[in-house]
């Protein structure tokens, strides 16, 4: 299959610009479009700074200045009433005891002990 070398050179021409046009920015605008986004960029960062800044002076103030929490308000509990001891002889302790099965043992060295029974 032969091409016909003019067909050829047309579609180039088409496709591929000539040496002689113009393709693309010169190297100025280049330049001047690299510079401009630069500045963004540091108008960006700046702005993300200074933001950053606000944010933690604002809740700094905030913090500082939030009211006392009140302690919740709790019921004591009840004290019960105190233990009252009376000293009973013998006689006295058997008669709490009626019905009981219960024994005073007495040691050699004059200590007492009761022994009650549990069924």
């Amino acid at each position: 299959m032969k091409t016909d070398p003019e067909k050829l050179r047309a579609l180039l021409d088409e496709v591929l610009p000539a040496s002689s046009e113009h393709c693309g920015p010169s190297s100025t605008d280049v330049r001047n479009m690299v510079r401009n986004e630069r500045q963004r960029r540091r108008r960006r960062h700046s702005s993300a700074a200074l933001l950053a800044i606000i944010v933690v002076a604002a809740g700094a103030v905030v913090w500082n200045h939030q009211p006392p929490a009140v302690a919740p308000v709790v019921q004591a509990p009840v004290k019960p009433a105190p233990t009252v001891i009376h000293r009973v002889n013998d006689e006295q302790l058997f008669a709490l005891l009626e019905g009981m099965p219960a024994a005073l043992m007495k040691l050699p060295n004059g200590d007492s002990r009761l022994l009650v029974i549990e069924q």
